[in-house]
Protein backbone atom coordinates (compact mmCIF):
# COMPACT_ATOMS: atom_id res chain seq x y z
CA UNK A 1 0.00 0.00 0.00
CA UNK A 2 2.72 2.47 0.91
CA UNK A 3 4.60 1.82 -2.30
CA UNK A 4 1.52 2.68 -4.38
CA UNK A 5 1.01 5.97 -2.55
CA UNK A 6 4.65 6.97 -2.93
CA UNK A 7 4.57 6.07 -6.63
CA UNK A 8 1.48 8.23 -7.07
CA UNK A 9 3.16 11.20 -5.35
CA UNK A 10 6.28 10.70 -7.44
CA UNK A 11 4.37 10.46 -10.72
CA UNK A 12 2.25 13.54 -9.94
CA UNK A 13 5.34 15.56 -8.99
CA UNK A 14 7.02 14.53 -12.26
CA UNK A 15 3.87 15.46 -14.18
CA UNK A 16 3.78 18.95 -12.65
CA UNK A 17 7.52 19.38 -13.32
CA UNK A 18 6.92 18.51 -17.01
CA UNK A 19 4.05 20.95 -17.20
CA UNK A 20 6.23 23.65 -15.65
CA UNK A 21 8.90 23.07 -18.30
CA UNK A 22 6.27 23.18 -21.06
CA UNK A 23 4.97 26.53 -19.82
CA UNK A 24 8.51 27.91 -19.57
CA UNK A 25 9.02 26.91 -23.21
CA UNK A 26 5.69 28.55 -24.15
CA UNK A 27 6.81 31.70 -22.35
CA UNK A 28 9.99 31.91 -24.41
CA UNK A 29 8.12 31.19 -27.65
CA UNK A 30 5.62 33.93 -26.84
CA UNK A 31 8.45 36.35 -26.23
CA UNK A 32 9.98 35.57 -29.62
CA UNK A 33 6.62 35.93 -31.37
CA UNK A 34 6.00 39.30 -29.73
CA UNK A 35 9.25 40.74 -31.02
CA UNK A 36 8.50 39.28 -34.46
CA UNK A 37 5.13 41.08 -34.28
CA UNK A 38 6.82 44.37 -33.37
CA UNK A 39 9.22 43.93 -36.29
CA UNK A 40 6.31 43.21 -38.66
CA UNK A 41 4.45 46.34 -37.52
CA UNK A 42 7.60 48.45 -37.91
CA UNK A 43 8.30 47.02 -41.38
CA UNK A 44 4.73 47.64 -42.54
CA UNK A 45 4.83 51.17 -41.16
CA UNK A 46 8.16 51.87 -42.85
CA UNK A 47 6.86 50.67 -46.22
CA UNK A 48 3.54 52.53 -46.04
CA UNK A 49 4.12 55.75 -44.10
CA UNK A 50 5.13 57.93 -47.05
CA UNK A 51 2.32 56.75 -49.32
CA UNK A 52 -0.34 56.77 -46.58
CA UNK A 53 0.54 59.32 -43.87
CA UNK A 54 -2.38 58.30 -41.65
CA UNK A 55 -0.96 54.77 -41.30
CA UNK A 56 1.03 55.99 -38.30
CA UNK A 57 -2.11 55.99 -36.14
CA UNK A 58 -3.01 52.45 -37.14
CA UNK A 59 0.53 51.26 -36.50
CA UNK A 60 0.54 52.92 -33.07
CA UNK A 61 -2.80 51.32 -32.17
CA UNK A 62 -1.58 47.91 -33.35
CA UNK A 63 1.58 48.28 -31.27
CA UNK A 64 -0.41 49.17 -28.15
CA UNK A 65 -2.86 46.31 -28.74
CA UNK A 66 0.04 43.89 -29.21
CA UNK A 67 1.57 45.08 -25.95
CA UNK A 68 -1.75 44.62 -24.10
CA UNK A 69 -2.24 41.10 -25.46
CA UNK A 70 1.36 40.29 -24.61
CA UNK A 71 0.97 41.52 -21.05
CA UNK A 72 -2.16 39.40 -20.63
CA UNK A 73 -0.41 36.30 -21.98
CA UNK A 74 2.67 36.85 -19.81
CA UNK A 75 0.54 37.17 -16.67
CA UNK A 76 -1.46 34.02 -17.45
CA UNK A 77 1.65 31.99 -18.28
CA UNK A 78 3.30 33.20 -15.08
CA UNK A 79 0.27 32.15 -13.03
CA UNK A 80 0.42 28.69 -14.51
CA UNK A 81 4.16 28.44 -13.91
CA UNK A 82 3.66 29.24 -10.24
CA UNK A 83 0.71 26.86 -9.95
CA UNK A 84 2.65 23.93 -11.42
CA UNK A 85 5.72 24.68 -9.32
CA UNK A 86 3.73 24.90 -6.09
CA UNK A 87 1.81 21.71 -6.90
CA UNK A 88 5.07 19.90 -7.64
CA UNK A 89 6.45 21.10 -4.28
CA UNK A 90 3.26 19.95 -2.51
CA UNK A 91 3.51 16.45 -3.99
CA UNK A 92 7.21 16.24 -3.15
CA UNK A 93 6.43 17.25 0.44
CA UNK A 94 3.79 14.51 0.64
CA UNK A 95 6.29 12.06 -0.85
CA UNK A 96 8.80 12.92 1.86
CA UNK A 97 6.13 12.43 4.52
CA UNK A 98 5.01 9.10 3.04
CA UNK A 99 8.55 7.74 2.86
CA UNK A 100 9.51 9.22 6.20
CA UNK A 101 12.54 11.18 5.07
CA UNK A 102 13.11 14.84 5.87
CA UNK A 103 13.28 17.46 3.16
CA UNK A 104 16.67 19.03 2.54
CA UNK A 105 17.18 22.46 4.01
CA UNK A 106 19.37 25.15 2.55
CA UNK A 107 22.91 24.59 3.88
CA UNK A 108 24.19 27.27 6.26
CA UNK A 109 26.12 30.03 4.54
CA UNK A 110 24.38 29.48 1.18
CA UNK A 111 22.38 32.49 0.09
CA UNK A 112 19.09 31.91 -1.69
CA UNK A 113 18.44 33.79 -4.95
CA UNK A 114 16.55 37.07 -4.77
CA UNK A 115 13.33 37.69 -6.74
CA UNK A 116 12.78 33.97 -7.07
CA UNK A 117 9.33 34.01 -8.60
CA UNK A 118 8.54 37.01 -10.82
CA UNK A 119 12.00 38.11 -11.98
CA UNK A 120 11.66 36.92 -15.57
CA UNK A 121 8.14 38.28 -15.88
CA UNK A 122 9.22 41.75 -14.78
CA UNK A 123 12.29 41.76 -17.01
CA UNK A 124 10.29 40.61 -20.05
CA UNK A 125 7.52 43.09 -19.37
CA UNK A 126 9.89 46.02 -18.96
CA UNK A 127 11.79 45.16 -22.16
CA UNK A 128 8.57 44.62 -24.09
CA UNK A 129 7.14 47.88 -22.74
CA UNK A 130 10.26 49.83 -23.72
CA UNK A 131 10.19 48.29 -27.18
CA UNK A 132 6.52 49.17 -27.62
CA UNK A 133 7.12 52.74 -26.43
CA UNK A 134 10.08 53.19 -28.75
CA UNK A 135 8.03 51.87 -31.66
CA UNK A 136 5.00 54.05 -30.89
CA UNK A 137 7.25 57.09 -30.51
CA UNK A 138 8.87 56.30 -33.85
CA UNK A 139 5.49 55.80 -35.54
CA UNK A 140 3.85 58.94 -34.20
CA UNK A 141 6.85 61.26 -34.50
CA UNK A 142 6.46 61.21 -38.30
CA UNK A 143 3.39 63.43 -38.05
CA UNK A 144 4.52 67.00 -38.78
CA UNK A 145 2.04 68.68 -36.43
CA UNK A 146 3.49 67.09 -33.27
CA UNK A 147 7.14 67.47 -32.29
CA UNK A 148 9.02 64.20 -31.67
CA UNK A 149 10.04 65.19 -28.12
CA UNK A 150 6.36 65.52 -27.18
CA UNK A 151 5.69 61.91 -28.19
CA UNK A 152 8.83 60.77 -26.38
CA UNK A 153 7.83 62.53 -23.14
CA UNK A 154 4.27 61.20 -23.36
CA UNK A 155 5.55 57.69 -24.00
CA UNK A 156 7.85 57.90 -20.99
CA UNK A 157 4.97 58.98 -18.74
CA UNK A 158 2.86 56.15 -20.14
CA UNK A 159 5.66 53.68 -19.41
CA UNK A 160 5.89 54.83 -15.81
CA UNK A 161 2.13 54.48 -15.35
CA UNK A 162 2.16 50.95 -16.80
CA UNK A 163 5.10 49.94 -14.60
CA UNK A 164 3.36 51.32 -11.51
CA UNK A 165 0.24 49.35 -12.48
CA UNK A 166 2.29 46.19 -12.90
CA UNK A 167 4.06 46.65 -9.60
CA UNK A 168 1.00 47.23 -7.45
CA UNK A 169 -1.89 45.43 -9.09
CA UNK A 170 -0.69 42.53 -11.19
CA UNK A 171 2.35 41.13 -9.39
CA UNK A 172 1.19 39.70 -6.04
CA UNK A 173 4.13 40.94 -3.97
CA UNK A 174 2.45 40.24 -0.66
CA UNK A 175 1.89 36.57 -1.54
CA UNK A 176 5.51 36.17 -2.59
CA UNK A 177 6.78 37.72 0.65
CA UNK A 178 4.50 35.51 2.74
CA UNK A 179 5.62 32.34 0.95
CA UNK A 180 9.30 33.28 1.37
CA UNK A 181 8.77 33.98 5.08
CA UNK A 182 6.97 30.65 5.48
CA UNK A 183 9.87 28.79 3.84
CA UNK A 184 12.40 30.49 6.12
CA UNK A 185 10.49 29.51 9.26
CA UNK A 186 10.45 25.80 8.36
Amino acid sequence: MTMQVTELYKLRAEDFARRWENHRHAELQTNFQVYAGYAAIAAAYWCLHETYPSVCYGAAVLTIVLYGVTLYLFVRIQERLHYHYEMMRAYLTQLHLAIGTPELRTPPGLREPKHRQWYQFLAQTILTLLTAIALVTFELSAKPNWPAWWWGAGSLVFALVVLAFLTWFIVPWRDIRNSIKAEKTR
